[in-house]
């Protein structure tokens, strides 16, 4: 894949007047993405006096097939930013999107530092799924973060502003709900259905991540890249994760980038785990404790719990490659 934001375009610097207009800008990313057959979410980045810096659409599904399943299009804003030269410092920016934010994009977001301001909210996989402004689906150390800097609209007559002062139209909130939940299970389908590519046996040498095929061998690895680019992100982002066993060589510290990619590894999947004694994600080496890491499991939103069923544990004795 030659780009990891292939939804976002670049902005033209105009001034937005209020969040409200920035919001409109957004859902016509949103409808930009149900043009492409994919998650019908939007989003902008604004600049410290709300010009439009990039404007982003979803792009996980395009020409019908799956594109990368990690092209959320807050992602995608956070990765083309920290391409970019001569920006203003993340903390003066804000990105405002159609849908609050899943898990993934959540952490890339916490890890960025902008503001963020959400029209719609997920009760799925949702940052604010509990829809109170807790963020309990976040490790302990990063709530308060996500109350400081996590923003949503107010709906008149449905519920008040948090975090800024602008409220929208019910009819527009609704719209932008009713477009991402059209798209949702047609586009779940078409990424759980994911065929896997032929791959062939690897060395593990040092790289930070692996999969492993069904016997036990090494067939793929990934290293880290700069900010988001992590080795998990670069696998979740290739193949089709059902398919293989992920295997770290430090497994999640529930920072922001951990979080990151247990948002994405249940994005890439959107539908249950097959059947396993053992966990589909393992570690060689703890990043937290064994009790800590369950913790965060239990308390994913419900997308991750219930539909995926994510397991995350230590390996073990692995035999072979490693």
């Amino acid at each position: 894949m030659s780009c990891i934001y292939p939804g976002v375009l670049a902005g033209d610097g105009r001034q937005a007047v209020s969040l409200g207009e920035a919001a409109e800008w957004a859902q016509r990313g949103a409808l930009r993405a149900a043009d492409r057959g994919t998650f019908c979410v939007g989003g902008v980045l604004l600049g410290p006096g709300l010009e439009l810096l990039a404007e982003s659409s979803n792009h996980v599904l395009c020409d019908g097939a799956v594109c990368d399943p990690t092209a959320h299009g807050e992602r995608q804003l956070v990765d083309w930013y920290f391409d970019q030269k001569g920006m203003p410092a993340a903390d003066q920016c804000t990105l405002v999107s159609t849908l609050d934010p899943c898990i993934m994009c959540a952490g890339s977001l916490l890890y960025a530092g902008f503001r963020v301001v959400s029209l719609s909210l997920d009760l799925e996989a949702g940052v604010n799924w509990t829809a109170d402004q807790s963020f309990q689906a976040l490790p302990p150390a990063l709530r308060s973060q996500a109350r400081e800097r996590f923003a949503y609209l107010g709906v008149e007559g449905v519920r008040p502003a948090f975090g800024c002062a602008d409220t929208v139209t019910a009819e527009f909130e609704e719209r932008s709900r009713q477009l991402f939940q059209e798209s949702l299970p047609r586009v779940q389908a078409s990424i759980h259905a994911r065929q896997v590519c032929p791959l062939y046996v690897r060395q593990w040498v040092d790289e930070p991540a692996a999969l492993l095929d069904p016997s036990g061998q090494v067939v793929a690895v990934a290293s880290d890249g700069p900010h988001t680019r992590t080795a998990v992100m670069e696998l979740a982002r290739t193949y089709a994760l059902k398919d293989f066993t992920l295997v770290q060589r430090r497994g999640p510290n529930l920072g922001a980038l951990s979080v990151m990619e247990m948002g994405a590894y249940g994005s890439c999947l959107e539908g249950p785990l097959p059947p396993s004694p053992r966990a589909r994600w393992q570690y060689l080496q703890p990043g937290c404790s064994a009790e800590e890491l369950t913790d965060q499991l239990g308390r994913m939103p419900p997308h991750y719990r219930k539909l995926v069923g994510m397991r995350i544990e230590a390996a073990g004795s692995i035999a072979g490659p490693l």
